[in-house]
């Protein structure tokens, strides 16, 4: 019995030494993004937590604020799970399968561009955004996400540059761009 317990300890040194040198954890992140378009101004502040369970998976949970110039606040709530595909020493190239569904902070929509009447939430996408990730330390890390792939049922849906006829799309705006950073602990 004893042999069978020294050989389990050997066999499981390999894994405990390379959990060790890697950062896995929970961790918090906020993201950012800005974007200026013809008929208004858009803006989204995202605070979010998560678990990293190795340096390719993770599972988290975000809350999206989001305003224009021409609709209501809007929050989305966000589970997501992140998979980093491609590997370049600190630098992850990835995506999150995300499932969002989102709500509007006001329900008088007086004040509401009649453009975007027909838009109201609550709204629903399911689908992945690609990014970017950079490691600067073993704790601190900042990411990029933009492109988005998926069903969207969205106030923008078909607004700029999407690609797709129905609610399956591509989306490539610059309001789905967003900055931000990440602490494992």
């Amino acid at each position: 019995m004893k042999k069978l317990l020294n050989l389990l300890a050997l066999l499981l040194l390999p894994f405990c030494m390379t959990m060790a040198q890697e950062k896995n954890g929970f961790y918090v992140d906020f993201g950012a993004g800005f974007s200026n378009e013809l008929k208004f101004n858009f803006a989204q502040l995202t605070p979010g937590f998560g678990y990293k369970f190795s340096n390719q998976w993770a599972a988290g949970f975000r809350t999206t604020v989001q305003t224009t110039d021409s609709s209501p606040e809007i929050f989305v709530y966000t589970p997501y799970v992140s998979y980093t595909f491609l590997q370049f020493g600190k630098l992850g190239i990835g995506t999150d399968g995300m499932v969002s569904f989102a709500t509007k902070k006001v329900k008088d929509d007086s004040d509401m561009d009649p453009h975007y009447k027909p838009y109201k939430p609550p709204f629903f996408e399911g689908g992945v955004n690609v990014g970017a990730t950079y490691d600067v330390s073993r704790h601190f890390g900042v990411f990029i996400k933009g492109l988005f792939l998926g069903y969207s049922n969205t106030e923008y849906t078909h607004k700029g540059a999407v690609l797709g006829n129905g609610r399956f799309i591509f989306d490539a705006n610059w309001r789905r761009v967003m900055l931000g950073a990440r602490v494992v602990f």
